[in-house]
């Protein structure tokens, strides 16, 4: 299982988590017959692998995700294998980029960098449903797009955008379903899956 971690995100945001100490990681099982990390190992003399669902909850269960309850983490695994889990947005000043951490159903974590700009006003406005929108620390908007949305590839940075989306369960108190915002960035994801989240845009509210 490959997955791939922010070292040292600056105003990062875990999304949906409780700041509870945990002790993170996939289930150890040690017993007769029975040698395990997360479904990996030996089990009555073979070699046992992990089946679809335990490997969701190694992903869920090696992050902070894992403080969550039975029914929150039943959500995300849901858009784990559906659209994708953004589970962290972290935004670095220095660098000029928001790296957003998705969770995808083959058990890996891919960061999408969104490098950024505040850019002067442009005067153009646009409207556009989006499948999910999240606002993370401060004033900043995460909107996540499925489908091609006409005139997603339009926006430029400096533009209006007033996004509605529906809420989305699995960010609980982070998901917005109507904001303005000023586009900061955007980024596309070439090779996601027909039902996974493809186009990203990032801004501050207005």
């Amino acid at each position: 299982m490959r997955a791939t971690y922010i070292l040292a995100p600056i105003l990062a945001t875990v999304l949906a988590t409780p700041a509870l100490p945990l002790q993170i990681g996939p289930p150890i099982r040690i017993g007769p017959g029975e040698a395990t990390v997360g479904g990996f190992g030996y089990k009555d003399g073979k070699v046992a692998t992990p089946t679809p669902d335990q490997l969701l909850d190694n992903v869920i269960n090696s992050t902070p995700l894992a403080a969550l309850s039975d029914a929150d983490k039943k959500n995300i695994k849901q858009a784990i294998v559906t659209t994708g889990y953004v589970a962290a947005v972290a935004a670095d000043p220095v660098a000029s980029l928001v790296i957003i951490s998705v969770l995808s159903k083959d058990g890996t974590q891919r960061d999408v960098p969104i490098p950024v700009k505040d850019t002067p006003p442009t005067g153009t406005t646009w409207t556009l449903a989006a499948s999910c929108v999240t606002q993370q620390e401060g004033d900043l908007i995460t909107a996540m797009f499925v489908a091609d949305v006409e005139h997603l590839s339009d926006i430029k940075r400096g533009d209006l955008l007033k996004l509605t989306a529906p809420f989305c369960e699995e960010y609980k108190e982070h998901s917005v379903t109507a904001v303005t915002i000023k586009v900061t960035g955007k980024s596309d994801v070439s090779d996601a899956a027909p039902d996974e989240f493809r186009h990203y845009v990032t801004g501050r509210k207005a």
